[in-house]
């Protein structure tokens, strides 16, 4: 994440404000001037391999033939051989476990 970084002189009578990388040991609530660009950092995404499971079930329970109701639960389990941090203060992880609930309802066209 790209951010609008004030920085003073020293004698905090004139300032700049520079677009930068956050960094969490230096950029703090009273520096941050405001949020950078969509496109600043574009050019260093990386890739980060891994797999994914998903698994759930699925419950259909329409009265007719032309009405769709149905709910569906599952989860998915992410795994990525490089840690991948997703929070500043938070370690970085392998392992993701995601929970979901569906609901689903609507009409059937023939």
């Amino acid at each position: 994440m790209y951010l609008y970084i004030i920085h003073f002189n020293s004698m905090f009578t004139d300032y700049e404000v520079r677009e930068e990388k956050y960094n969490p040991e230096y950029h703090f609530i009273d520096n941050i001037y405001g949020r950078g660009s969509f496109l600043a950092g574009l050019t260093q995404i990386g890739l980060h391999p891994g797999v994914y499971v998903k698994t759930g079930l699925d419950f259909e329970f329409g009265t007719k033939n032309r009405q769709i109701n149905a709910l569906e639960v599952g989860g998915t389990f992410d795994y990525s051989p490089i840690p991948v941090a997703v929070m500043a203060y938070n370690p970085k992880q392998n392992f993701f476990l995601t929970l979901y609930i569906s609901v689903m309802f609507g009409k059937r066209y023939n």
